[in-house]
């Protein structure tokens, strides 16, 4: 599938990677193993169960995360001091309040 130049920027991104599948549609048929549980991802499977939809239904990952920010606000280095020295994290990321 291809995107227009008119598509927004996460579209346009995610044409460039070429993923073909989101990680809201990616199932894992494993079974888990002991140890952590990684409670965003719970937590994102319960609302699921209750809205009867996906929480944050991007088009690929880069839409998916963005979407997240413009509910939840765009991570900052004051709240999460961590996140600067994650290999992904771009400081040009878009700046959402998020949404009380």
């Amino acid at each position: 599938m291809r995107w227009s130049r008119s598509g927004t920027a996460a579209q346009r991104f995610c044409s460039v990677r070429g993923n073909t599948a989101v990680g809201w549609q990616r199932v894992t048929l494993a079974p888990l193993p002991p140890g952590p549980v990684d409670m965003w991802s719970v937590g994102c499977i319960m609302a699921e169960l209750a809205l009867g939809s996906a929480c944050f239904p991007g088009d690929c990952e880069i839409d998916t995360l963005f979407r997240i920010f413009r509910r939840l606000g765009t991570p900052s280095v004051e709240i999460w001091p961590e996140i600067a020295s994650l290999p992904d994290y771009k400081p040009t990321f878009p700046s959402w309040k998020g949404i009380p």
